[in-house]
């Protein structure tokens, strides 16, 4: 780590006045961006793009069944029973974001909050405590001081201080879309929200309305110069607006861009003038600061671009994200090439680079995050941990229950009961907005209903045909099929129901009495198919007897009438579930009271449902969080995790990785040497320790441990050996007196304090980070930069300087010191420093 230090020619020592330091200044700061920080692409929201899947995408019949079940005894599931998470991993998510100094940290938002990964995607932990808003659509990272970041949301923007442990919120009521940090003067943030732009100059403390100029307010995204970040640019419903004075005042640039929903901006950070916008009908660039535009699409066959990337070290490589995948273009956007091996979730919604090594890159899709370590060639998967994933349909094969199809991003199948899942969609035009109906009798016959129409799959998925002749309406969002007449099927659309007597070949509407149209799922009665229902949106259930000819309102006790999915208990047809936004319900008597029955359910926006038709007191749940299942359980997992993993551990008693229900379990937290214990959070929280835990559901819980409150360095002159609270460690070389001062090399000295140390060779000069602080010298200069404020280094003696002694660049302990808010004390008689660090 030393040779970080290290310049390519040291040279002669110099005592640079205001303006050397200044420009020194400027080319260090160029430099950093260049090597070090890219340019935080925009976590552009595409709400327009998202309504439209989610009214898509809602669930159809799980299972229909015939005689095959006849024989099955009667049941219902108990009062007693619950719902337990299945592992379909993966997300939604809406944004990403990378550490700039340490890239293999990364961040993602998602509908269930953020979650974090110290390994380059392999693993995630969800990183949600004092986050009360969930809907995560944006995320911005502090360049200087990355354990700082912000968390924008539905309704409020939220700061973390430790790398997203803890959050507080500093703005409420702000429906965020979008936000950006001024890379520069990282206290300076913006957020796009439906009401305009609104700045921030404290770190998100107070806020003010900056729309002079906006001629639509609501913002989708935003992008700033990385070198003049007074200028920036912001994205409307129909426009591009750019600001030259921090936001105070906008200006529309247009002209060329003849497509105006624009989705994303992005700017090149080494020639910020040129800029980027993804837009509904394809990619437009413009190299004056947008004041005019030009288009290039060759090769760019999803034209919908709904974000784009830029590499940060060779800016010429561009990467568009679109329903259809990623598109990668090496020549400034003039042409495009599918990069999508490996890719299965397809809808990508954000896209970011490792910005220390370009060639590594991450998408965040409707299936999770992806990661390719070849600039796009492949891809792989990254999901472990990451535990939200939004799964809009199940069934199940009748004949062989333990294979299961979940739609959502696309169809995925499972062969054993919910553990692994592989992705089957060959021949699937529209990917997004699946919903899923099984021939009962034929269960290799399956169909899936998407915002084209119906598709139609003879071989239980492996591909696909369409299959729509008379279906006026396309945008299908459930699908039932007959269980005795299975060639009968209906398909609901947002403009009633669909009826197809020939296995979908032919359709034909039937809505009479249905006084809402805007029909979510269809359910028929397996023994007496001519009894269906119907789950409408603010409409509740409605009930017919006569194959749909005419419809009955059946909504006693329903407390939440948005129903997006309904099943029928195949044994005991008169019991029935409709899965709403608030929650699963339950009739006995054919629909006509409800009860509601969401015990463990942690996520009560349930897009789908699906019974076991052998066994069917137990039920599965999909949700915005993942699967459930319901029914009587016999034990459950807990899953323990310390932050940092280098902080402490965490003991159990009795150890064991899954007990029986009503378990008792103690756990006890214990530090390293060096860190302090801080609390749990997860399933419980609060800082007893030992703590009981009483094992009545899967539990997840994390042991939070803190540097501790005080770190005491003592320095010898001569010796290359500090004691760290007295134990001894390596410096890189021993510290010296020269002009009267201590000169010590620091890297070894503010790395075991949590900090960073970075060299820049060009520009000869050291950043140094230490929490909220940051101190910036250049060899040679009697002028340093204390959070971007020029400060003398030594007022009394100009000569006191940063040198490079044997390769090593030794710098001024006191000045540094003081400027990291450090306490230092000399003993002459010793020649010792001691040094206490208070974070």
């Amino acid at each position: 780590m030393g040779d970080m230090y290290r310049p390519p020619h040291p040279g002669a020592l110099q005592v640079c006045g205001r303006e050397e330091n200044q420009k020194r200044r400027f080319n260090h700061v160029l430099a950093i961006f260049k090597r070090r920080r890219a340019m935080k692409q925009l976590r552009t929201q595409k709400w327009v793009v998202c309504l439209s899947i989610m009214l898509i995408l809602v669930l159809c019949l799980a299972l229909s069944l015939s005689g095959v079940l006849v024989g099955v005894a009667a049941a219902q599931a108990a009062d007693t029973d619950t719902w337990t998470r299945l592992p379909l991993y993966g997300s939604m998510v809406r944004s990403l974001a990378v550490n700039p100094l340490t890239p293999t940290t990364l961040y993602a938002g998602t509908s269930s909050g953020v979650f974090r990964s110290v390994n380059s995607g392999a693993t995630w932990t969800a990183v949600n405590t004092g986050l009360t808003s969930m809907s995560v659509t944006s995320l911005a990272i502090n360049p200087k001081v990355p354990t700082t970041l912000y968390a924008g949301t539905l309704g409020d923007v939220f700061r973390s201080v430790n790398s997203g442990t803890t959050w507080t919120t500093v703005n409420r009521g702000l429906n965020v879309q979008c936000l950006a940090i001024n890379p520069l003067t990282p206290t300076t943030l913006y957020v796009g929200t439906q009401d305009g732009v609104f700045r921030s100059t404290d770190s998100g403390t107070h806020w003010t309305v900056v729309n002079t100029g906006l001629t639509s307010m609501s913002v989708t995204s935003l992008a700033i110069n990385p070198l003049t970040p007074a200028t920036l640019y912001a994205v409307t419903d129909g426009d591009v607006f750019r600001s030259v004075n921090s936001g105070t005042t906008w200006t529309a640039v247009n002209t060329g861009l003849t497509y105006q929903v624009v989705w994303s901006l992005a700017v090149n950070p080494l020639t910020p003038a040129t800029l980027y916008a993804g837009t509904g009908s394809s990619v437009f660039r413009s190299v004056n600061s947008g004041t005019t535009w030009t288009t290039g699409n060759t090769g760019l066959t999803n034209k919908d671009v709904v974000h784009i990337a830029i590499n940060p070290l060779a800016p010429s490589t561009l990467y568009a994200g679109t329903g259809s995948g990623v598109f990668r273009s090496v020549n400034s956007g003039a042409t495009w090439t599918t990069v999508n091996t490996g890719l299965t979730g397809m809808h990508v919604r954000d896209i970011v680079i490792n910005p220390l090594a370009s060639s590594t890159l991450y998408v965040g899709t409707q299936g999770g995050v992806f990661r390719s370590v070849n600039n796009g060639t492949t891809w792989t998967a990254v999901n472990t941990g990451l535990t939200n994933k939004d799964v809009l349909d199940i069934v199940i094969n009748p004949l062989t229950p333990a294979t299961l199809y979940a739609g959502g991003s696309g169809v995925f199948r499972s062969t054993d009961s919910g553990a692994t899942w592989t992705a089957v969609n060959t021949g699937l035009i529209a990917q997004a907005g699946s919903c899923l109906a099984i021939n009962p009798l034929t269960p290799t016959m399956l169909y899936v209903g998407t915002q084209d129409g119906v598709s139609r799959s003879v071989n239980s998925g492996t591909t696909w045909t369409a299959v729509n002749t008379g279906l006026t309406n396309q945008g299908v969002i459930s699908l039932a099929i007959n269980p005795i007449t299975p060639a009968t099927l209906y398909a609901s659309t947002g403009g009633g129901i669909f009826l197809s007597t020939d296995s979908g070949d032919h359709w034909t509407a039937v809505n009479t009495g249905l006084t809402n149209k805007d029909v979510l799922d269809i359910a028929i009665n397996p023994l007496t198919p001519a009894t269906l229902y119907a789950g409408t949106g603010r409409g509740g259930v409605f009930r017919s007897t006569d194959s749909g000819t005419t419809w009955t309102a059946m909504n006693t006790g329903l407390t939440n009438v948005t129903v997006r999915s309904l099943v029928i208990n195949p044994a005991t047809p008169t019991t029935l579930y409709a899965g709403t936004y608030g929650g699963v319900f339950r009739s006995t008597d054919s629909g006509t009271t409800w009860t509601a029955v969401n015990s463990g359910l942690t996520n009560v926006t349930v897009f789908s449902l699906a019974v076991n038709p052998l066994t069917p007191t137990t039920l599965y749940a999909g949700t915005s969080s993942g699967v459930f299942r319901y029914g009587a359980v016999s034990s459950y997992v807990l899953t323990t995790t310390a932050s940092p993993s280098a902080g402490g551990s965490i003991g159990r008693s009795p150890k064991a990785a899954s007990y029986a229900a009503g378990t008792v379990v103690t756990l006890t937290a214990s530090p390293a040497a060096g860190y302090t214990f801080t609390g749990w959070s997860g399933a419980l929280t609060g800082t007893a320790n030992p703590v009981a835990v009483t094992m009545d559901a899967d539990k997840i819980l994390t042991a939070s441990f803190a540097v501790d409150a005080k770190r005491i360095i003592e320095l010898k002159i001569g010796s290359s050996t500090m004691l760290v609270d007295g134990k001894p460690a390596s410096l890189e070389a021993a510290p010296i007196i020269l002009n009267s001062r201590t000169l010590v090399p620091l890297r070894a000295l503010i790395e075991t304090l949590g900090g960073h140390v970075l060299w820049n060779a060009s520009a000869r000069s050291v950043d140094v980070f230490l929490g909220e602080q940051s101190v910036d010298v250049a060899v040679g200069g009697n002028i340093g930069y204390v959070n971007d404020k020029a400060v003398a280094i030594d007022p009394a003696n100009p000569k006191v300087v940063p040198v490079i002694i044997g390769s090593r660049a030794f710098l001024p302990l006191r000045f540094v010191a003081e400027a990291l808010a450090l306490d230092i004390q000399w003993n002459a008689t010793t020649e010792a420093i001691t040094i206490t660090y208070t974070p």
